[in-house]
């Protein structure tokens, strides 16, 4: 094997890897059964997971808390530059609403959260990205739909990129309602903060009032190869390469 073809090889080995690493949390589909309360909430919210879903709040006060009891299984357990979680929802979120979709990984390094406000006041809704224990990118404010006090529906594609350090996230991506764009392109970098420990890793979902009409929510995780996974196919195809050589010569 000459060079050319052993970096050919290793790229697409490579592209390979990355591309088996990825893994998605998902609402729908999921058993109902499967969802668990936690962070001192005393309901699960009442569920349907079969397209299209809804999630409604289960107490008279407050909000109700749930988690996915399927945690990403594939995550490092640190957060590694270039990984990315990508967050997707096509859902109708209720007036006086407050919808929060988080991720976490299992050695809580941090979290992210999807905050969405559809509140009863005029230009009381929000939108926004937060870092728990970190800083938060506002995406949106002021009336969903360009009206306020009613339902409203929002797509959202929103990828968080973590940069070099692994201290910082960047997030792209768009958001739309029922008019038209609400933000899209990237944001300056959010920085990254130390996860609560109550958290758990892969989809938890936070409901005062109701969401529903959800064709697609979910979080995706997708990772680069580890940088010693990366040495290591190296290293492996250039001793390849060498023995090939000295085979070569003996004959």
């Amino acid at each position: 094997m000459n060079l050319r073809t052993f970096l050919a090889v290793n790229v697409a080995v490579m592209a390979t890897l990355a591309g088996a690493r990825g893994e998605t949390s998902d609402f729908l589909g999921s058993a109902t059964a499967s969802w668990k309360t936690y962070a001192g909430a005393t309901a699960v919210p009442s569920l349907f997971t079969t397209a299209p879903g809804r999630i409604v709040d289960a107490t008279s006060s407050g909000s109700s808390y749930g988690r996915l009891d399927t945690a990403f299984s594939i995550y490092p357990g640190s957060w590694q530059p270039g990984d990315k979680f990508t967050f997707r929802m096509d859902g109708v979120i209720s007036n006086s609403t407050t919808f929060r979709a988080e991720f976490t990984d299992a050695a809580h390094a941090v979290a992210l959260q999807l905050v969405m406000v559809n509140g009863a006041a005029n230009n009381a809704d929000i939108v926004q990205i937060n870092a728990l224990g970190g800083t938060s990118a506002l995406l949106f404010q002021g009336n969903l739909g360009g009206v306020a006090g009613s339902p409203q529906r929002l797509l959202a594609d929103l990828t968080l990129t973590i940069q070099p350090g692994g201290n910082t996230a960047m997030l792209s991506g768009s958001l739309t309602d029922s008019v038209g764009s609400l933000w899209g392109g990237t944001t300056p970098t959010i920085n990254l903060g130390v996860a609560p420990a109550a958290l758990y890793a892969g989809l938890n979902v936070n409901a005062s009032g109701g969401v529903s009409g959800i064709n697609l929510l979910n979080w995706t995780v997708a990772l680069v190869p580890e940088p010693s996974t990366a040495a290591l196919l190296t290293m492996a195809g250039l001793a390849a390469m060498a023995f090939g050589r000295r085979l070569g010569r003996n004959r």
